[in-house]
């Protein structure tokens, strides 16, 4: 008979590799970063086929309510022409000019498109009211949101769209805004012009007013004086003022003259105390022009002085001449008054002069002071009047430009009116009754609906998988291996519901085997090797991966030695039929372990019970026990794997993981991986290190990862060739829990001696 290869053989010979069709795979590495695929597969946890079948129930219903959300939209256009520049008659004129600011009076024109106003008038068109929007009672708001106003910018159109369900509907609404808008700020042209006429009639009218006021104001000015001339008046006032003045100066000079001769004792009276300035022009004609001369630059001094400040140049100028003028009259007078007196002090006709008192003198002076302060206050009201006949000469001048401007203006508008009053603006185009469909959304619509059903069918599921912190695949725990190095070392299936399939139990022997492996390729090389295989919670298999893993060492020909430090549950002595022997709580307490050690059916495993030493309790066990205990026995065995309580809810588990070399966290598939979390961190703070994790309970998807199907192939192969009535093999379970036995039996199924006795009975 052909010999067929053991599968427990091939693990012996190859612990590093895993049978998954000839292929030597460990799986997935920890540290490599996670697919989209497998983060998605994660959160998931499973629900693939709920997830498909809500998203589809969701996708329909979107659908046929995207489909329905909408209709197919009709849209009709009208087009206003919006002109820069209006046709010119003759004469080009504001009106008809090209906008400054185009652009912002386009704008402009959108603005009021849709402005209130326009949209109120719009809805009480009669045309507009017998549509569905005109009945019912948004009629306003409708209009308002359906409509769109934009212009082009290389065009002079604006365009103005209304989109709605029916092309009436649209056709209707368009035209009733577009009339709207034109019957208020369209057919503005002609009142503009209107109003600029009748605003340059009232203005011209003003100026008339204005200019008949100003010309009453200088008749009554001029109604003062006999004559209109009164610059020429101002300048005889002014030679008047002058001549009185040397008049008083004259006399003054006699009447001190006369005091002095007086009180000399002389009787004569001096030739010059008769020098007149009027005797001396008449001695000297050449005084006389000079004297009208200096008179006519002081004259000219004065009416500067008025008008310009000290500083200007014409100021400076007309003070030079006056000073001049008078130099020249100063030096003509002193040498005309030098030959009066050589010739003996002659009158104008030759005779003597007469006779001066200082009396008379006295009085001639005061008369001439008095008629010098009466000529001054009448050249300064002349002066004054003349100022204001000024200012109304040119205020006159500015009223009559801007009455011939007026008048210029009304003019050029009465000659463009015709242009004017078309406008800027004018309908291009009404709308039109459009004959198909602007758009049709519903298709896309009940697409977006279908794909979006789906996805919110996804997104629940992903997010509930994303808050829910169980774990339900070995990339969740890839993701912890990150942080402590502590990697998946592989799955166990859940073989409490499909013990009775026989592949089931071949996945599971493999599992196991795999396991071992990654084991065998984290924990370094040396016999007595004390491995603990504990759990964050209660009931997480970790009793039957002890007795599975025991049973494989053995397999594999490893002496083996699986002890039950679970002082409480007591869970591997139960399976094993060992309650009431001896064990390791008497090892304990006596510091000696003969005959406490039980060989197990299984050939290379034994067994240490917990023992039955009622006075030896959870709290009694210490570190150094266990470790002078573990060091008695690690040259009798190749591997020592515990079994103990589980590590955050037993006092046992903190001594036994810190007296061991390495510990296996084993995880039910649901639990929270909070609490593995805190398992590796208190691993890492007792310094134990921890050589991976194991998810029991797997579901048959994730152990197909570390199981190929050559290797089921092969196994089922062998099954169907075994002869009928092959001894069963031998099972070490002699009580125990439905996982624990189901997993055991799956492993002795694939044992090495099953296979023995079935080619025993072949050769017979």
């Amino acid at each position: 008979m052909t010999h067929k290869p053991d599968l427990n053989d091939l693990a012996q010979r190859y612990p590093v590799a895993v049978l998954v069709g000839g292929d030597f795979n460990s799986g997935p590495t920890p540290g490599d970063a996670p697919s989209l695929w497998a983060v998605t597969n994660d959160r998931l946890r499973g629900r693939w086929r709920l997830t498909f079948i809500i998203g589809a129930i969701l996708s329909a219903i979107l659908a046929c309510a995207g489909y329905l959300s909408t209709g197919p939209k009709y849209v009709s256009t009208a087009a206003i022409r919006v002109a820069p520049r209006l046709r010119v008659t003759l004469t080009p004129i504001q009106e008809t000019g090209r906008l400054d600011h185009f652009s912002a009076f386009v704008a402009t024109q959108e603005q009021l498109i849709r402005s209130r106003r326009v949209l109120e008038t719009a809805v009480k068109d009669e045309q507009f009211k017998h549509t569905a929007w005109g009945k019912g009672p948004d009629a306003l708001l409708e209009l308002d949101r359906h409509l769109e106003v934009d212009s082009d910018r290389h065009s002079e159109l604006i365009y103005v769209r209304v989109e709605a369900d029916s092309p009436q509907l649209a056709q209707s609404a368009v035209n009733a805004v577009v009339k709207s808008y034109y019957d208020i700020y369209g057919r503005v042209g002609g009142d503009e012009i209107n109003q600029t006429l009748q605003e340059l009639d009232d203005y011209q009218a003003k100026l008339r007013r204005d200019l008949r006021a100003n010309l009453a104001e200088k008749q009554r000015v001029l109604s003062r004086y006999e004559t209109s001339n009164l610059r020429e008046l101002q300048s005889l006032k002014l030679h008047k003022i002058t001549d009185v003045q040397e008049q008083v100066s004259q006399a003054q000079v006699t009447l001190a003259q006369l005091q002095l001769h007086e009180s000399s004792g002389e009787t004569n009276t001096p030739a010059a105390l008769g020098a007149t300035l009027r005797l001396l022009q008449s001695f000297d004609p050449k005084l006389a022009q000079l004297r009208a001369r200096r008179d006519e630059a002081e004259t000219e001094f004065r009416f500067i002085s008025q008008r310009f400040q000290p500083t200007s140049y014409a100021y400076r100028r007309s003070e030079q001449d006056l000073q001049a003028a008078q130099h020249v009259f100063q030096q003509r007078y002193t040498e005309t008054l030098r030959r009066w007196q050589e010739q003996g002090g002659a009158g104008s006709d030759g005779g003597p002069v007469a006779a001066l008192t200082p009396k008379g003198l006295g009085a001639q002076i005061e008369s001439l002071k008095q008629r010098a302060a009466v000529l001054r206050e009448e050249s300064r009201q002349i002066s004054h009047d003349l100022q204001a006949l000024d200012e109304l000469g040119l205020q006159e001048e500015r009223l009559q430009n801007d009455l011939d401007r007026a008048l210029g203006r009304i003019q050029q508008l009465e000659l463009e009116e015709s242009s004017v009053r078309s406008g800027r603006i004018n309908v291009a185009q009404w709308g039109y009754l459009p004959q198909a469909p602007q758009r049709d959304a519903r298709t896309k619509r009940a697409l977006f609906g279908a794909v979006a059903g789906l996805l919110l069918s996804f997104g629940f599921f992903f997010v509930l998988g994303t808050l829910d912190r169980r774990t339900f695949d070995t990339s969740q725990l890839d993701e912890i291996a990150k942080d402590f190095s502590a990697p998946c070392l592989g799955v166990l299936p859940d073989l409490t519901r499909t013990f009775a399939e026989a592949e089931s139990r071949d996945v599971a022997a493999h599992c196991v085997h795999q396991i071992r492996n990654q084991i065998e390729i984290a924990r370094p090389p040396r016999d007595g090797y004390v491995l603990v295989v504990t759990s964050p919670f209660q009931g997480d298999g970790k009793t039957s991966i002890v007795m599975a893993l025991g049973w494989s060492y053995a397999a594999s020909g490893h002496r083996t030695l699986i002890v039950d430090c679970d002082l409480v549950g007591r869970s591997l002595t139960r399976q094993l039929g060992m309650v009431g022997q001896d064990g390791l709580r008497e090892a304990l307490s006596s510091h000696h372990i003969h005959g406490m050690i039980v060989p197990l059916a299984a050939p290379g495993l034994s067994a240490l019970p917990v023992g039955c030493d009622p006075h030896f309790r959870s709290e009694t066990l210490r570190r150094a026990d266990l470790q002078l205990l573990f060091d008695s026995i690690r040259d009798a065995f190749d591997i020592i794997i515990v079994d103990t309580g589980p590590m955050l809810g037993s006092l046992e588990s903190t001594p036994v993981t810190a007296s061991a070399d390495g510990v296996v966290l084993s995880v039910r598939r649901g639990r929270s991986r909070d609490r593995l979390d805190e398992c590796l961190q208190r691993l890492k703070a007792v310094g134990t290190p921890c050589l991976g994790v194991i998810l029991n309970r797997a579901v048959r998807s994730q152990c197909d990862r570390y199981v190929s199907e050559a290797s089921l192939a092969a196994a089922d192969h062998e099954r169907r060739d075994a002869p009928a009535g092959a001894p069963d093999p031998v099972s070490i379970i002699r009580t125990g829990e439905d996982e624990t036995s189901a997993l055991m039996r799956a492993m002795e199924s694939a044992s090495p001696l099953h296979r023995r006795r079935d080619q025993t009975h072949d050769a017979a």
